[in-house]
């Protein structure tokens, strides 16, 4: 079996070490130390917090739609819009929107 990644987290450094050494002894496998980015996620561990992020993933998705120099809105769609089944608006085509993380993974 190949695992690319694993992420061990725990409250005591010290049942940490003794599972990553007994992982070794099973496993051929490298200890990258504290975990700072994750499938897309940015991390960052303090003390007192641990914070994710996806600026960096934002970003490229907004460079990658021609939309890096757009303006932020604090309410991103018209408020009390309601939405209805049967819409006239043109419909949207689906493959852009998932093909968008695939390109903005790499």
């Amino acid at each position: 079996m190949y695992v690319d990644d694993v992420i061990i987290t725990g409250t005591r450094a010290k049942d940490i070490d003794s599972f990553k050494r007994e992982m070794v002894t099973h496993f051929r496998m490298s200890d990258l130390s504290v975990l700072s980015y994750y499938l897309g996620i940015e991390v960052r561990q303090a003390k007192e917090a641990l914070t994710l992020g996806q600026i960096a993933y934002a970003s490229k998705l907004l460079e990658w739609s021609n939309m890096a120099k757009c303006k932020p809105c604090v309410t991103p769609m018209e408020e009390w819009l309601k939405l209805m089944k049967a819409s006239t608006a043109v419909k949207v085509d689906g493959t852009l929107y998932r093909a968008s993380s695939a390109v903005c993974a790499t």
